[in-house]
C-alpha cells in the first residue's frame, strides 16, 4: 500500500515538473515592437498597414492585443477600433483598417501580459504610414527597462502633439508666392506707363 501511494506521489511530481517544463515563464517585463513595411511576399503580412512583435524579454510570445486609432478630424476628437490580427509567425500580428478619414490619427496598440501591459503609440502622417513610434517606458535600479502604463491624458497628449505637427507640416507645405524679382517688374509697370504717357505729350 505504501508503495503504490509512494508511487502515485512520484507520478504526480513528474506530471507537475513537465507541465511546468512546458508552460513559458513569464515574469519580468514586455516588450512591444513596430515593424514597417510589413513583408508583402507571404500572404499574413501582406497589405498590413504595419506589424507589431510581442515579446517576453528576447522571446516572442502569444498573448491578448488590441488596437485602436485615435485622432483630430476638424478639430473633432476621433476613435476608431484597428484590426490585429494574428499572423503564421510567433508574437507577430498585423494590423489593417486604420481610419481613412484626413486628420491627425495615432493608433494605440496594447499587449496585456498579466498585471505588465505595454502600449505602442504610433504617429501617422499623411500617407497613412507610421511617422513616429513611442514604447512610454522607464529604467529600473537593475537596469531592465520596462513599459509603463498609458493613460487617456498621455494618449490626448499624443493626439495634441501629432496635431500640432501636421499644423505646422502643412504650413512648411503650402505653395510659396512668387519670388521679389518677379514681383518687381508689375510693381514697376505703372510708373513705367506715366512716364511713357508723359513723354508722349511732351512730343
Amino acid at each position: 500500500m505504501r508503495n503504490a501511494a509512494h508511487r502515485c506521489t512520484m507520478a504526480v511530481l513528474a506530471g507537475a515538473a513537465l507541465f511546468i517544463a512546458a508552460t513559458p515563464v513569464l515574469a519580468g517585463p514586455p516588450w512591444i515592437s513596430i515593424e514597417y513595411p510589413s513583408n508583402p511576399h507571404h500572404p499574413s503580412t501582406r497589405d498590413a498597414a504595419f506589424l507589431v512583435r510581442l515579446y517576453h524579454h528576447s522571446d516572442a510570445i502569444e498573448v491578448p492585443v488590441t488596437g485602436r486609432a485615435e485622432g483630430m478630424v476638424r478639430g473633432q476628437r476621433r476613435s476608431v477600433d484597428v484590426k490585429v490580427s494574428r499572423t503564421a509567425f510567433a508574437g507577430l500580428y498585423a494590423v489593417s483598417g486604420l481610419p481613412s478619414e484626413a486628420g491627425s490619427w495615432v493608433v494605440v496598440i496594447t499587449m496585456k501580459q498579466g498585471e505588465s501591459p505595454a502600449t505602442a503609440l504610433i504617429t501617422l502622417g499623411n500617407d497613412g504610414a507610421p511617422l513616429t513610434v513611442r514604447v512610454p517606458s522607464r529604467r529600473t535600479a537593475d537596469g531592465w527597462v520596462v513599459p509603463v502604463g498609458v493613460k487617456i491624458a498621455d494618449i490626448d497628449a499624443a493626439v495634441a502633439q501629432a496635431d500640432r505637427f501636421a499644423a505646422a507640416l502643412q504650413q512648411v507645405n503650402q505653395p510659396a508666392g512668387p519670388p521679389a524679382g518677379a514681383i518687381l517688374p508689375w510693381l514697376l509697370l505703372p510708373a513705367g506707363l506715366i512716364a511713357a504717357s508723359r513723354v508722349r505729350r511732351r512730343r
